[in-house]
């Protein structure tokens, strides 16, 4: 059997088995396992037996995902679905089902189990909202109000991908890092397009066409929400503090906007210590890896800051909130429940899980 089509059966693997496009460290072990003379049965019975197949056979949160109903036909809300490259969050509308997701329907019920099935009446601020599944949720359980935000980072074309690696990465993400992406941009690709889309905006527009939603859609920055003139019962923080240079500030920021609660999930590490650790320092051999590997990806995914259960909690109340609470956990599922895999962590000190929280006031 030739490389490609033992990459081609792995690939198969992740589609089939646990609904998913492969992450490039999974897909590369499996490789060098395949290349060092491991069945490819028997690489298929270790997807069989992970935890994020055991996490993918438990229903038990689908019973809750939102029935989404639309005007389109199926052939129609499929034609929108493929008019975008890849999507974050996985969407089932009607009998249609999008593709090359980020995170699966049942990690994202599990998320929103945290959310109150009935929001009659309730105003929600969706942070960080990508291309806005939670905002619509929250949406078909009643909300009267749903503003969804976020910071809107442009994707990069796969033939700009593959050119960049032949470019002067320093030379590029310095120039990118100070605002200048599109001038060196150019000198890399001149006839494609540089951006394959303006996601997410372009991809929640989408949805909003498909679902004939009224949730709004505003491009900011999290450490601008305080400029927002109004409050609302309850926001939403999903996946996003590890990512942010300043997560306290963050915090800071949200607080005089929300009269209820917050909900927050993120990864965590275990510790009973109120510890939190910046990842470049960490885990900086992980993290030029990455960027050499991808250059395009200038924002790295991996998490800057991961902090435990205690330190969030005490921020929480630092801030403000009366009643923080760590609500649920979940082992990290080698990239089905966020963009970063357990090798994006393994140099930590502890094991780490995402953490699903409710900070009230």
């Amino acid at each position: 059997m030739s490389q490609q089509q033992i990459k081609s059966k792995i690939i198969e693997y992740y589609r089939d088995i646990l609904c998913r496009e492969p992450d490039k460290d999974g897909l590369d072990l499996y490789l060098k396992m395949a290349n060092n003379g491991t069945p490819l049965e028997k690489i298929r019975e270790l997807f069989l037996k992970s935890d994020e197949y055991s996490f993918l056979k438990s229903t038990k949160f689908l019973k809750h995902a939102p029935l989404f109903k639309t005007s389109f036909s199926d052939d129609e809300v499929k034609k929108m679905f493929d008019s975008v490259d890849g999507w974050y969050h996985s969407f089932k509308i009607g009998n249609v089902e999008n593709t090359n997701t980020r995170t699966s329907l049942n990690y994202q019920m599990w998320i929103s189990q945290i959310i109150p099935t009935d929001l009659s009446g309730m105003k929600i601020l969706d942070i960080g909202a990508n291309d806005g599944f939670y905002s619509f949720l929250c949406e078909s359980r009643g909300a009267k109000r749903t503003l969804a935000v976020d910071n809107n980072q442009l994707e990069f074309s796969d033939v700009y991908l593959k050119r960049s690696t032949e470019f002067n990465v320093k030379r590029g993400y310095e120039e990118y890092v100070t605002g200048n992406a599109m001038v060196w941009a150019k000198d890399i690709s001149s006839e494609e397009p540089i951006f394959k889309n303006m996601a997410p905006t372009e991809r929640f527009q989408i949805l909003k066409k498909i679902l004939n939603s009224k949730v709004d859609y505003k491009l900011m920055n999290v450490y601008d929400v305080d400029s927002i003139e109004e409050t609302f019962d309850i926001a939403l923080l999903f996946g996003v503090y590890y990512h942010l240079e300043n997560p306290v500030l963050a915090f800071q920021k949200i607080f005089p906007k929300i009269n209820d609660s917050l909900f927050l999930s993120g990864h965590i590490i275990e510790s009973e210590e109120p510890i939190m650790y910046l990842q470049s320092t960490t885990n900086e051999k992980r993290r030029q890896e990455i960027l050499k590997d991808t250059p395009a990806q200038f924002s790295p995914q991996l998490p800057k800051w991961i902090a435990s259960s205690e330190c969030l909690l005490r921020i929480g109340k630092g801030i403000g909130f009366k009643k923080c609470v760590l609500l649920d956990t979940i082992d990290i599922l080698d990239g089905s429940t966020s963009c970063a895999t357990n090798s994006d962590t393994n140099d930590l000190p502890h094991k780490s899980k995402i953490g699903l929280f409710k900070f009230s006031k």
